[in-house]
C-alpha cells in the first residue's frame, strides 16, 4: 500500500480505498468534495501516482477538465500532464469556479 504524507483525515482513507480497489470503481471519488480537493497541498499532488492524480481530477467535477477524460482515457496521459491537470483542478476547487 502506498504511504501518504500527513494530510486531512477525511482525504487519506478515501484515497487508500480508491487505490485498494482494483476494479477502478470511481464511486469512492464522490467522497472527495471540492473543499477537500482544494485543501490538498501542491507538494502532495506532486508526489501522487498517476492513478491518484486521475481520481483527483475526476472527483473535482470541473467541467472543462472532463474533456481530458474523453472515453475514460485520462489514465493514459503522461504523469506531467496529470500533475498539471490536478493543480488546475485544485485551484478551481479552491475558488469554486471553472477554468
Amino acid at each position: 500500500m502506498n504511504e501518504f504524507p500527513p494530510i486531512q483525515h477525511a482525504i487519506k482513507p478515501v484515497l487508500e480505498k480508491s487505490l485498494a480497489d482494483p476494479t477502478g470503481d470511481e464511486s469512492c471519488c464522490e467522497a472527495l468534495d471540492r473543499d477537500a480537493i482544494g485543501e490538498l497541498s501542491s507538494d502532495l499532488l506532486d508526489r501522487m501516482t498517476c492513478e491518484e492524480l486521475a481520481r483527483i481530477i475526476r472527483a473535482s467535477g470541473v467541467a472543462e477538465l472532463e474533456r481530458w477524460d474523453c472515453e475514460g482515457h485520462l489514465g493514459l496521459y503522461d504523469r506531467t500532464t496529470l500533475v498539471r491537470l490536478a493543480h488546475i483542478a485544485r485551484r478551481c476547487c479552491q475558488h469554486h469556479d471553472a477554468p
